[in-house]
């Protein structure tokens, strides 16, 4: 398979088990070409996928979404997925995206087939690309203002599209970008530099000192009904020329990942917010289907307007979304412990208390 940048396989082995030798650069214009190996590989009948990374030139975190998404198709199928010499500089992430056995990474082919353990961390050092975490702990906000609240956001570790508790769901919020003179990578800049500002009223990104930069973290606080602040948050994953990627944190709406992007497509530019989600316990999926899926759609569509009208166009957003996964992980049910509405609502309640409490 040739698209254009990438080159794929498929070598399929005497155990029954696919290898998948990628060759070539890796982001948002052959997202397509990955997502088609990766799913004739499954459609194959093969009882192991091993996605080989020792040929790619160049890989952004646009790679990940059509990773995750076979992965999740795989695990549904009862196909084990594994990758092999992943170059170091995005290890880490990997291990943060997969932290189970989801998809081991292994240092090679050979390595993977014969059943090796798996590398057990990433080499040091940023690698030929600096647009990768190089760990993602869990959140650290000391170097944030006073007056931006931790609660939901302190402390917590991302949760990536194999955890989480509701139905995996995958949309692509498409918007182009008619008569600009502009690439992909300038209207990257330009939405990551003014990311904030192209939210709804009521919403905003508190970013630290780095900005939207590779490891940091980011607090969200939004205005739902009826009228409560949600404090929730995020860490990037990846912040590159052709996208960023943010991973939620524990207790967030959402277990998965979102890449924002722009491509040359069939009809000139576009920017593009693709996500990967399932909602993260069993009260938030109650939510979201009782009217939250719609909120996310339209504040997504609000941002992607935005975007236009600061790049001195107009657009109208569409939606293409599919459910990868209709299975409840009952499993995680556990997570609604770190559900940050309830305790985004028990923060407000408290200090609403005091406020009382300090007029007497």
């Amino acid at each position: 398979m040739d698209v254009s940048g990438l080159l794929a396989g498929l070598e399929r082995q005497p155990s029954g088990e696919i290898v998948v030798p990628l060759q070539g650069k890796l982001d948002m214009s052959t997202q397509g070409g990955l997502a088609a190996a990766l799913d004739q590989a499954l459609e194959a009948g093969a009882v192991r996928v091993v996605a080989d990374f020792s040929a790619v030139t160049s890989m952004s975190g646009a790679a990940l979404l059509p990773l995750a998404v076979a992965q999740a198709r795989a695990h549904k199928r009862g196909v084990r997925m594994a990758a092999a010499a992943v170059p170091v500089y995005a290890q880490a992430t990997f291990r943060a995206v997969w932290p189970g056995e989801e998809m081991p990474v292994y240092a090679s082919v050979a390595d993977a087939l014969a059943g090796q353990s798996e590398v057990v961390a990433p080499a040091s050092g940023s690698g030929a690309d600096g647009g990768w975490a190089q760990s993602l702990p869990p959140v650290d906000l000391s170097a944030f203002p006073r007056e931006v609240p931790r609660i939901n956001v302190q402390g917590q570790p991302v949760c990536g599209p194999a955890s989480g508790f509701g139905r995996l769901w995958h949309k692509v919020y498409g918007a182009g970008l008619p008569g600009m003179q502009i690439g992909p990578e300038a209207v990257v800049s330009e939405w990551r530099d003014h990311f904030g500002d192209f939210w709804p009223a009521g919403n905003r990104m508190h970013l630290g000192p780095a900005g939207v930069a590779p490891g940091a973290p980011g607090v969200i606080t939004l205005t739902v009904p009826p009228g409560m602040q949600l404090i929730t948050g995020i860490q990037v994953a990846y912040s590159g020329p052709d996208s960023f990627v943010f991973l939620p944190v524990r207790g967030h709406m959402f277990c998965g990942l979102i890449v924002f992007g722009a491509l040359m497509a069939g009809d000139g530019l576009e920017a593009q917010v693709q996500v990967l989600v399932r909602a993260s316990d069993p009260l938030w999926e109650t939510a979201m289907t009782m009217g939250g899926f719609s909120q996310e759609d339209q504040s997504w569509f609000h941002t992607l307007s935005q975007l236009a009208r600061h790049l001195g166009t107009a657009t109208k957003p569409r939606l293409c979304a599919s459910v990868v996964d209709e299975q409840r992980a009952w499993s995680e049910s556990g997570g609604v412990i770190f559900n940050s509405a309830v305790w985004s609502g028990l923060y407000q309640a408290a200090g609403l208390l005091r406020g009382l409490g300090g007029r007497r």
